[in-house]
């Protein structure tokens, strides 16, 4: 056997050789051949790959426990400042309920009564981490806050988001998805709405 045919014929052993040691995989539906090598670098990059997509779920989850962390402490700090408010309104109506009494004041108790629902109606409800909250239970929101006591039982309003909101029937119509009837009144037809028909007649 001359030298080429020998090279010849070490080169075909060696290919059959590789060939053997090829191992098929199916890859989105196609066949592939990789080596055991080419299987194990396969197998590292898969993995690395895995480690960063999961680094970067962490990092996202711990953004998103920073931020509600930050509103929760922005809502207590607003909720603090407005039992402060609440609390110095009051000390200030007890002071002027026993000036007033002992004649001590300058002004009659009606105008100091419309000088302090004037300062309560800038006191707006509190609001917690979860007021902001998609438009689909708007709705729930406003009749919470209808039970809640946020609703002027004198005047028919109450104060949402900075906005005065008035409660005529039709609007209580429209609040709970209830029609009108012939006097304009709003209309419970289900048994378990009948403490929502006694809370509206207080105030109707």
């Amino acid at each position: 056997m001359t030298s080429t045919n020998r090279n010849l014929t070490h080169e075909i052993e060696e290919e059959k050789q590789e060939e053997g040691s090829l191992k098929s995989l199916k890859i989105n539906e196609i066949e592939v051949h990789l080596s055991e090598d080419n299987i194990d670098a396969q197998l590292v990059m898969a993995h690395e790959d895995k480690m960063r997509r999961e680094r970067v779920k962490k990092k996202k989850k711990e953004k998103m426990e920073k931020e509600k962390s930050r509103r929760k402490a922005l809502a207590d700090e607003k909720k603090e400042t407005k039992l402060r408010e609440q609390e110095e309104l009051l000390n200030k109506v007890e002071k002027v309920a026993l000036s007033t009494e002992k004649g001590k004041t300058k002004k009659t108790t009606e105008e100091y009564c419309k000088e302090f629902e004037r300062e309560v109606e800038e006191l707006s409800p509190f609001k917690d981490e979860e007021v902001v909250k998609p438009p689909k239970i708007k709705k729930a929101r406003c009749m919470n806050l209808f039970y809640k006591g946020y609703i002027n039982t004198v005047k028919h309003y109450t104060i949402v988001n900075g906005k005065k909101v008035d409660f005529r029937p039709d609007e209580i119509n429209a609040l709970y998805g209830l029609e009108d009837n012939v006097i304009g009144h709003a209309i419970f037809k289900e048994l378990m709405d009948l403490n929502k028909q006694d809370a509206l007649e207080k105030v109707a």
